[in-house]
């Protein structure tokens, strides 16, 4: 957790800036990685309010480079596999799967309705599914309660383009990163000398709730961390001798953390139930300690959401 000191710098910060939000819902934390030649795997839910998609990225855990996403709006739940029904997809998308692939323009899905997402990573010769805990798990869309279940297609999207059967399932949630508009969200990006800042996908940063990143330290010794927080990322970044410079001046929050171990760190912010700050839009980056070096992270953008 972290410590008073920086959630007294945090308030303040976060109430400076607001602007339009796109951003994602909640999802486990990542467990497993599923690989096969012809099956994709998701998630399912009903909307509980009317809300807009405006973007998507699977997890790559396996490093394959590219994702592909296909997403469907039923009005009624998919039959239990093995049983199915036909499924088209209202969006479908692929690209890199170091970014979030655009919805444009932003999809509407209708209260009431089914929303099924199915993603994976790889080709056609093969998909990764990034799981995550057993559904059913609770995440939330706009402030209201959602429960996720397992959705999935025996079929590789990759080569169909999600237009196959699809079924609803028991299992492990496979993880899709859903960016709504109004959510709260958290993106890495850019290159590090030493170490990583990473994504919590499920504590996107909305407020009156827990928002979190994790630390990790890279290869070597390291006597701890220095948190930068700032209202502006850098563009581009400014090397130095340390690394590259993602979080521009001025620098709202320094915090010292204990010495950083190989699984890394969470560092975790309890946000104000204070509309004003949806919106606000937070840089953060770290710089691992190794006396009488620095080195710095990448970057990672907050969204302040509801």
């Amino acid at each position: 957790m972290v410590g008073d000191t920086m959630r007294s710098a945090l308030i303040p910060a976060m109430a400076l800036l607001a602007g339009p939000t796109f951003a994602q819902l909640a999802t486990p934390d990542f467990t497993s990685t599923f690989k096969s030649p012809s099956l994709t795997r998701g998630y399912l839910f009903q909307a509980p309010v009317d809300f807009f998609v405006t973007g998507v990225q699977v997890p790559d855990e396996a490093n394959a480079g590219t994702q592909a996403t296909a997403i469907y709006a039923e009005s009624a739940k998919p039959p239990m596999f093995q049983a199915n029904r036909p499924g088209k997809p209202v969006w479908f998308g692929t690209g890199k799967s170091s970014e979030v692939l655009a919805v444009w323009p932003p999809l509407r899905i209708a209260k009431g309705n089914w929303f099924c997402v199915v993603g994976a990573t790889g080709s056609t010769s093969s998909v990764h599914s990034s799981y995550g805990a057993n559904a059913p798990w609770t995440s939330s869309v706009l402030g209201n309660k959602v429960i996720l279940g397992r959705f999935i297609t025996q079929t590789n999207i990759f080569r169909n383009k999600g237009v196959a059967p699809i079924s609803s399932s028991t299992g492990p949630v496979s993880r899709v990163r859903v960016f709504v508009q109004g959510h709260g969200s958290a993106t890495a990006y850019g290159p590090a000398k030493r170490g990583s800042i990473l994504t919590s996908d499920p504590f996107p940063p909305s407020i009156g709730k827990n928002a979190q990143f994790k630390v990790k330290p890279g290869a070597g010794t390291n006597h701890g961390a220095l948190l930068l927080l700032s209202l502006a990322r850098l563009r581009p970044f400014l090397p130095t001798q340390y690394g590259p410079l993602h979080a521009g001046l001025p620098l709202f929050a320094l915090l010292f953390t204990p010495v950083v171990p190989a699984i890394g760190i969470d560092i975790q912010v309890q946000l104000p139930n204070n509309p004003s700050l949806v919106g606000a839009v937070l840089t953060h980056q770290a710089a691992i300690i190794e006396f009488p070096n620095l080195s710095l992270t990448n970057g990672l953008d907050w969204t302040i959401g509801r």
